[in-house]
């Protein structure tokens, strides 16, 4: 998200037992999805609404199953506007540090929920820590996703202090050789989506924002190695962050950047771009000048005015924090405002799919609570209103 930063190190779950009061709340919460969840036209209930934890009966030693790669020349039709999907953020640790029993059911709980889409960061820092040596540690666990029936956006981001160039901005050539290595090894097990960096745009994207030329320039080389590689491959723009067009170059609003980028030659190099909408205090309905959902209409201008209309943009980041910031908004709000995006989003065709954060909390998330599902093992409210505006679609 964000301001947010990749955390390591491991996860503690806590125990969860529903008290009587915890019914009583949870009972409320049905109650008010399902009256939410009526704006959107779908059936929310309480036996598909609320998803709890556990190993679900699998045995510990299952074996791993390797998939089989679609036709190197496949390439999937526009994807239904909004279709649902989360992100893990720092919520990761804990399930690679999981048996692939665990993983399997963690990732079943997401697809009970509703989900098709889970957004997994494959750091070229962590898995080529030296040039050529791979620690391809996110293989299982993304093994476990495509066998839960979900589809994986790999987040190919970070890379290592080796592979920089003189001013320190990431080398779009040994980033491009990470990603060729990356869908060598990762598409013999499902995964066909690769998202480029994270929010590029703004300071924390490698200590500082990338210009677009650098951008375009890392994008270009980036994408002829994954289509090299796999030529049905989907290539999606890393999401920009709600940033703003700072003097001094430390970010750029999105709309300004993308315009850069094709100025700067990105064009004919991705199958769709990527945005992280985050709205709060307001939600996407609203009409503040500074709402992330009044400028995505001028994104997709920007795209139709270089040719490139028939391209989505996708919501690769959405949510609010609950707590563990100054900034936290009510469960009521963000379960309003995760109905109304998948409502915008679902209303427009040429926006691909919308991905909440964050499926279940970390102690590495800092800026704040945004999990949809607890620690405990259930969904929050703001996860009932994602699973009841997520019953509309099929998948």
């Amino acid at each position: 998200m964000w301001r947010r930063r990749h955390g390591a190190g491991a996860v503690r779950r806590a125990g969860f037992r529903l008290g009587g009061h915890q019914l009583e709340e949870r009972r409320a919460a049905v109650a008010a999805v399902l009256a939410i969840s009526a704006g959107l036209g779908v059936v929310a209930n309480a036996s598909t609404a609320t998803v709890h934890g556990g190993a679900g009966g699998l045995a510990t030693n299952l074996a791993a199953p390797r998939a089989q790669p679609r036709e190197s020349g496949s390439r999937e039709a526009a994807l239904v506007p909004g279709t649902p999907g989360v992100n893990f953020g720092g919520g990761e640790v804990a399930v690679w540090r999981s048996t692939y029993a665990q993983q399997l059911a963690t990732f079943a709980q997401v697809k009970a929920s509703g989900a098709q889409w889970a957004r997994w960061t494959v750091p070229m820092d962590d898995q080529e820590p030296r040039p050529g040596r791979f620690n391809w540690y996110a293989a299982q666990e993304l093994r476990a996703a495509v066998a839960s029936g979900l589809k994986v956006d790999a987040l190919l981001t970070n890379s290592p202090s080796w592979a920089a160039t003189a001013d320190g901005s990431p080398s779009p050539t040994a980033f491009a050789a990470f990603a060729k290595a990356a869908v060598q090894e990762y598409w013999p097990l499902g995964v066909t989506t690769y998202e480029i960096w994270n929010e590029e745009n703004d300071t924390q994207a490698w200590g500082k924002a990338f210009t677009p030329a650098e951008y375009a320039a890392l994008l270009r080389a980036t994408y002829a190695a994954i289509k090299g590689a796999h030529p049905g491959a989907t290539v999606v723009v890393g999401g920009f962050a709600p940033a703003p067009d700072a003097t001094d170059g430390t970010s750029y609003e999105p709309v300004t950047f993308l315009t850069g980028m094709y100025a700067d030659g990105a064009q004919g190099s991705f199958d769709a771009i990527a945005d992280h909408p985050y709205s709060f205090p307001d939600r996407p309905d609203q009409s503040d000048a500074w709402n992330p959902f009044t400028y995505l209409p001028t994104l997709h201008h920007v795209m139709a005015a270089h040719g490139d209309g028939g391209k989505q943009i996708w919501l690769t980041e959405y949510g609010a924090p609950t707590s563990g910031t100054s900034g936290a908004m009510t469960p009521q709000f963000k379960a309003e405002s995760i109905t109304e995006a998948f409502r915008w989003a679902h209303n427009r065709s040429w926006v691909g799919p919308l991905f909440i954060f964050d499926w279940q909390p970390s102690p590495y998330d800092t800026d704040g609570d945004y999990a949809i599902h607890n620690a405990g093992g259930a969904l929050t409210l703001g996860g009932l209103a994602f699973s009841g505006a997520a019953s509309g679609y099929s998948g």
